[in-house]
């Protein structure tokens, strides 16, 4: 465990070089230690930064973003202007005062996220594991949003940006006013083989803009609001609502039980969820 000045609000100068945990996230962590009056994240990643500038296999918790625009974006992670490659990371118990607990990619980042877990993050209004504003477009593959809150969109949100969402599971996130999975602001989101359970609060997904998020080959069970797609979304086809039978969800285990139906029957057959 990492902790201090030195240890926490990091950046890579736009180099590409990797930033390795060798012996994995539950092993290598950065402790931010950031509170509202002393305000500290893992990463600032506003130099640049390309697919070669790497962070793998890190925890980053206890950050804390807070003060004026941006610094109040990104609890764990602030990606700006620059779009790094992230990988088999653990972004967990970070907060922003603003919005995007966990990381916020913000003014042209498209950072590539790779076998990424966002746990138990909260943002003050909007997205509380992951945000993205402005030209953006991350590619997230293989995500977990587990336990994430905001007053809107619990987990994900994207305002005038665009994402693609590959093989992710969200499961226990969070939003009293609207959209506790996903919440989208003017912006293009493709979302596929991916798992949206049990959120709580508000409804699943809401896009401000009709026919701005295409959805295909996903699965909704047990959330608050129902497991219907909004009307704003475009049903590319495969949606089904049917429990995806984890092991054991309620303690963070989301792999998933024989029988289920995210496995695949054949190769010809798309998994859904995120490969763990």
């Amino acid at each position: 465990t990492y902790t201090g000045d030195g240890n926490r609000d990091l950046t890579l100068r736009g180099k590409p070089i990797v930033v390795l945990g060798t012996a994995g996230p539950a092993e290598t962590i950065l402790e931010c230690g950031g509170t509202e009056e002393e305000p500290h994240r893992g990463f600032r990643l506003t130099d640049g930064e390309g697919p070669d500038s790497r962070i793998v296999g890190l925890t980053v918790t206890g950050g804390f973003a807070a003060g004026r625009l941006p610094e109040c974006y990104g609890g764990g992670i602030l990606c700006m202007g620059s779009s790094p490659t992230i990988e088999d990371c653990w972004i967990v118990g970070n907060r922003s005062g603003h919005f995007g607990g966990g990381m916020v990619c913000y003014e042209d980042a498209s950072p590539t996220l790779r076998r990424v877990r966002f746990l138990d993050n909260e943002a003050v209004n909007n997205g509380g594991g992951f945000g993205s504003k402005m030209r953006c477009s991350p590619l997230l593959v293989d995500v977990v949003f587990a336990g994430n809150s905001a007053k809107r969109g619990g987990a994900f949100w994207a305002f005038k940006a665009g994402a693609t969402i590959e093989n992710a599971t969200f499961y226990g996130n969070e939003a009293p006013i609207r959209a506790s999975g996903l919440f989208t602001n003017e912006a293009e989101v493709r979302i596929r083989r991916s798992i949206i359970a049990a959120s709580r609060g508000s409804m699943v997904m809401t896009c401000t803009v009709p026919r701005t998020v295409r959805v295909r080959d996903c699965i909704f069970f047990d959330n608050d609001e129902g497991d219907a797609l909004p009307r704003c979304a475009i049903d590319q086809g495969g949606n089904r609502s049917v429990d995806p039978l984890f092991v054991d969800p309620e303690n963070g285990d989301f792999r998933l039980r024989d029988g289920s139906p995210c496995i695949p029957e054949s190769d010809e057959d798309p998994r859904i969820g995120a490969r763990l």
